[in-house]
């Protein structure tokens, strides 16, 4: 067992000397991501839902139960940032839930169907994919679903939880930064991030949070970004656990900029891991308008053992 700071001194190749030494920096200033660990989410009975719900019905079986174990913990900590609220807002309330960049809606029409009581929005840009959910709200005759066919920027209507699944890159913090706007829970399962530089379309400031614009540039957080682009089923080789290592800061930093807003955040993993070769969950609500049972926190991983605290 050894120190957070004390591995990050170790040069390995697919860490470049100079941020290894960066990353120990972060570390010995506080910045330490830690991943939270929650109940299991509960297993959904697909087979009794209708088939268009299921994305098993559109998808190869291997990669289909891999999407239902995705929605499944979309849905559990969706379920955990709306119950708790409902208590405190006024009698008759009804949540307004977004799936931003939500394909043909393999998350969004699960929600519609399971939370009946919800207004749900599928947004997105492809048409395509657009064709194929307007299919699926016929086919189901859901009437608290609506369509929007458009880039995530354009929409506008208030929410009060924002959901993402693999949103690519800076589109992420496009939905983040919509959800602090509104006040919003949010609860986002991010894709790659080496492309961060490469936002150009709306006005997002790297690093997010003030805390780590204090410690870390512009130019050395997004070279971070690039060294924690790594998305392959390799879970356990010394550079999956490093880079996905290094993926942790910028979720950190994500979740840093809600706690500056107000908000109560937590960094999870998808359960299995192997569900998704992007498994980390970020979601965040604000204080005292969600709840998360947190059974305990586990720092990050060396390729020998945990790091401890």
């Amino acid at each position: 067992m050894t120190s957070r700071e004390d591995y990050f001194r170790t040069n390995r190749e697919h860490l470049p000397k100079r941020h290894v030494q960066f990353i120990q920096g972060l570390l010995a200033k506080g910045v330490n991501p830690s991943y939270t660990i929650t109940e299991k989410p509960e297993t959904i009975a697909w087979e009794s839902l209708p088939a268009s719900v299921d994305p098993c019905t559109f998808m190869k079986p291997e990669r289909g139960h891999r999407k239902r174990k995705q929605v499944e913990n979309m849905i559990q900590l969706a379920r955990c940032c709306l119950d708790d609220s409902a208590n405190k807002r006024p009698t008759g309330w009804r949540p307004v839930i977004v799936d931003f960049c939500a394909g043909s809606g393999h998350l969004a029409f699960p929600l519609a169907y399971l939370f009946p009581n919800a207004q749900v929005y599928l947004v997105e840009r492809n048409s395509t994919a657009i064709a194929k959910a307007h299919e699926r709200k016929t086919l189901l005759g859901l009437s608290n679903i609506s369509i929007y066919h458009g880039s995530l920027e354009t929409f506008t209507e208030r929410f009060d939880l924002g959901l993402g699944v693999h949103a690519c890159g800076f589109l992420t913090d496009i939905i983040h930064a919509k959800a602090l706007e509104h006040g919003a829970a949010y609860v986002l399962c991010p894709c790659c991030v080496g492309k961060l530089r490469l936002n150009t379309l709306a006005p997002i400031t790297y690093p997010r949070s003030s805390m780590l614009q204090r410690l870390v540039s512009k130019n050395d957080y997004l070279d971070l970004a690039s060294l924690a682009d790594y998305g392959g089923w390799d879970f356990e080789s010394p550079e999956a656990i490093d880079r996905r290592a290094c993926k942790s800061f910028i979720e950190f930093d994500r979740n840093k900029c809600a706690e500056e807003n107000g908000y109560e955040t937590f960094l999870l993993r998808v359960d299995p891991p192997e569900a998704t070769p992007k498994n980390d969950l970020i979601v965040g609500f604000k204080k005292s308008l969600g709840s998360l049972v947190v059974k305990h926190t586990t720092p990050l991983r060396t390729t020998l053992s945990t790091i401890a605290s």
